[in-house]
């Protein structure tokens, strides 16, 4: 499958280094035979239409949390006046999101991310950002996840076994979290694992929504655990056939997820030391 010629562009653009380097030289390389679709495509192809995806109901929430929380906006007219300064609404204006940011309000108030309040009527109100709110959206994490870790927080404030296992299946079940291949080989096993660990995870295996994407999750808490005790990266990529590169990327968004977990563990006012023990080790 070919790369977009956008991507490749943005990638061949990092070549050389601005203010040091008179120039930058990058590389395609490709089986003989596409040598002329390479040149075809990504030296003489212009890159595709750059798409705004705020009208996606999940970037949408985000961005209208921003809104609110960052007091841009008090109303549901105010965040489509902030909206009207974005690449959407200048291609497809932003009147058209005046139903899709509704919704977005009501599922941030259901979230409890967002509350309505009124002012006269029933109509009449203002919208304001709740103290969990406030935080999801300082720690730049999107409210799904804001919302998936005060779930996990508060389950696993009530356990008494509570492990740094529990704090990194708490924040890789969240859509902030890069997902990691389950290969069909290590599908079982991954089962069995989370089976005789089920008293340290925060979700019940019948309460998962998607099974095999929570399985994906609990894969890549047991890696990130199994880094903080001392297994090397050679290791983890043999084991759990992961790269290099993409064990540090998620090592790094672990690092970002559970600075955003101890935050909404003050602003809710649960204890949970697992999590900052799983931070402290990484």
């Amino acid at each position: 499958e070919w790369l977009p010629t956008l991507e490749v562009h943005q990638m061949c653009g990092r070549a050389g280094r601005p203010g040091l380097d008179p120039h930058g030289e990058a590389v395609l390389v490709g089986a003989a035979d596409t040598r002329d679709e390479l040149v075809e495509r990504y030296v003489e192809g212009e890159p595709e239409s750059v798409e705004s995806t705020l009208a996606d109901p999940a970037s949408l929430r985000t961005h209208v949390l921003s809104a609110v929380a960052t007091g841009f906006a008090e109303t549901e007219s105010e965040i489509l006046d902030v909206f009207e300064g974005t690449f959407y609404a200048r291609e497809a204006g932003a009147g058209g999101l005046a139903d899709a940011v509704g919704v977005a309000v009501g599922a941030l108030v259901s979230a409890d991310m967002v509350r309505r309040e009124t002012a006269g009527g029933v109509d009449d109100y203002r919208l304001a950002a709740t103290q969990v709110g406030e935080t999801t959206s300082r720690q730049y994490v999107r409210p799904e996840t804001g919302e998936r870790i005060v779930g996990g927080l508060r389950t696993a404030a009530a356990m008494s076994n509570a492990t740094t296992l529990t704090a990194f299946e708490l924040i890789c079940d969240t859509p902030d979290m890069q997902d990691t291949y389950l290969g069909n080989e290590e599908r079982a096993e991954m089962y069995r694992f989370a089976r005789r660990h089920a008293g340290v995870l925060t979700t019940e295996m019948h309460e998962t929504d998607d099974f095999e994407q929570w399985l994906e999750s609990v894969k890549t808490a047991r890696i990130l655990d199994e880094w903080i005790d001392g297994a090397t990266v050679e290791e983890l990529v043999e084991a759990y056939r992961i790269g290099p590169g993409d064990l540090d990327s998620r090592i790094e968004r672990a690092e970002w997820l559970l600075s955003a977990a101890e935050a909404l563990a003050d602003t809710i006012g649960v204890g949970v030391p697992s999590v900052s023990r799983a931070r402290s080790r990484l």
